[in-house]
């Protein structure tokens, strides 16, 4: 009898494991998923999809502009399609990813952009946060700024 205790918690211990493994999802998943909802996200902002942007983000979502912070998904949405997309080329590394649970992670980066009709260069830096919902990742948070562009020296003026 003394032997059953014993057993128990052995095998309480060896189905635990597989939990203990996912514990957080992992950075590989992560990049994946950013990758995957980076072109689907940008395909819906190109052709100004409404409906479709919203999949993208938890009905609590944040986002956070160098011009404000909107909340809700509705809002959210409003604000992108309020951007000039078609006319708006842009780009944006993955530097860190860390997953943080086996239903969150968070990732950041620098972005840049021009118009299409050439223009000045635009450029800054991005984080956002994921949750799992469901089978799908959706975006709870995220944030972007835009670095000031440098001034460029003016020529001292001539004295006559």
């Amino acid at each position: 009898m003394r032997l059953l205790p014993i057993l128990v918690v052995a095998a309480v211990s060896i189905l635990s494991i597989p939990g203990y493994a996912q514990q957080t999802v992992s950075e590989n998943d992560a990049k994946l998923t950013l990758s995957t909802v980076g072109v689907r996200f940008d395909e819906a902002w190109r052709t100004r999809d409404e409906k479709l942007l919203g999949t993208f983000f938890t009905d609590d979502a944040i986002f956070v502009t160098p011009t404000g912070i909107e909340v809700g998904r509705d809002e959210i949405v409003k604000k992108f399609l309020s951007f000039r997309r078609g006319e708006f080329m842009h780009s944006r590394t993955i530097d860190q990813v860390r997953p943080l649970t086996a239903n969150s992670f968070w990732a950041a980066g620098s972005w840049k952009g021009a118009e299409n009709s050439g223009g000045p260069t635009f450029k800054g830096y991005w984080s956002e946060y994921y949750v799992r919902d469901g089978d799908d990742w959706k975006m709870r948070m995220l944030m972007v700024n835009e670095t000031p562009q440098k001034a460029q020296p003016q020529e001292p003026c001539k004295k006559d």
